[in-house]
């Protein structure tokens, strides 16, 4: 079967959670809503540009990218967009907004605060959601093996 070549633009986000389960989000102080490290794939995986993402705009924090946890598409300016959202471990280091984010404040979030801010996009409260629910999920796992005999 022969393919045929389509490209659509492709969009990453990354959900980033400190060893709290607090999640890292950055905020315009002008507009008062909060949003996750996100940008365009640029000629490269979406890995590398999860990871590429992550250092322009949250400055040089060490982590660990560790699977998807949304795909889904959404319309932006007349577009079909793909979205590929990541969850990933913050292991340490300053968080310094730069790049597209310069300007923001940061803060980190756990999902009881969550509930207290408002999202740029709303797709993204979702996810985040989602998020919360995995690392709730691998946590009780992760308690269960080790009553296991």
């Amino acid at each position: 079967m022969k393919r045929h070549a389509q490209k659509y633009p492709v969009s990453v986000g990354a959900v980033i959670f400190n060893r709290r389960h607090e999640l890292l989000l950055f905020s315009d102080p002008k507009a008062g809503l909060w949003k996750c490290v996100s940008g365009w794939v640029e000629n490269e995986t979406l890995i590398e540009a999860v990871q590429r993402e992550i250092r322009e705009e949250a400055g040089k924090i060490m982590f660990r990218v560790n699977g998807v946890i949304d795909a889904h598409t959404f319309n932006y300016l007349g577009e079909s967009i793909v979205s590929v959202w990541y969850l990933v471990h913050y292991l340490g280091g300053t968080v310094v907004p730069s790049d597209d984010l310069a300007r923001y404040d940061y803060a980190w979030y756990d999902e009881a605060g969550l509930k207290t801010i408002s999202v740029s996009v709303p797709a993204q409260a979702e996810i985040l959601q989602r998020a919360f629910r995995l690392m709730r999920n691998r946590i009780s796992d992760e308690n269960g093996s080790r009553n296991d005999p």
